[in-house]
């Protein structure tokens, strides 16, 4: 089955605000073992394959909600990562003054 099925497949089957809602658990989800990640003697193999899992489980939330909404959202979200994206490069080249910036 093409992702463009499957996708379609989840949002007639679920409805537009269970997927919403999916997206933010699994988002929940990630933000947990991000934080797991962070503890002392945490970065086991185990650790790491869960971490792992919930982020594939983000990513095909993400990919479900680009197709969802179509190129117009795709290419806004685009133009966001990359003006952050830029931001993050100036702070890395000129600390000081991002850190300025800051407070």
């Amino acid at each position: 089955m093409k992702l463009e099925e499957l996708y379609k497949k989840c949002f007639d089957l679920w409805g537009y605000n269970s997927q919403l809602l999916m997206l933010a658990e699994e988002s929940t989800e990630l933000s947990l073992e991000t934080l797991h990640m962070t503890r002392a003697n945490r970065q086991s193999v185990e650790q790491m394959g869960k971490f792992i899992t919930e982020f594939a489980d983000v990513k095909i939330m993400m990919a479900e909600f680009e197709w969802f909404f179509g190129k117009p959202f795709v290419d806004s979200v685009n133009a966001e990562v990359k003006r952050k994206l830029e931001r993050l490069e100036k702070m890395i080249v000129s600390p000081k003054v991002s850190q300025e910036k800051t407070k």
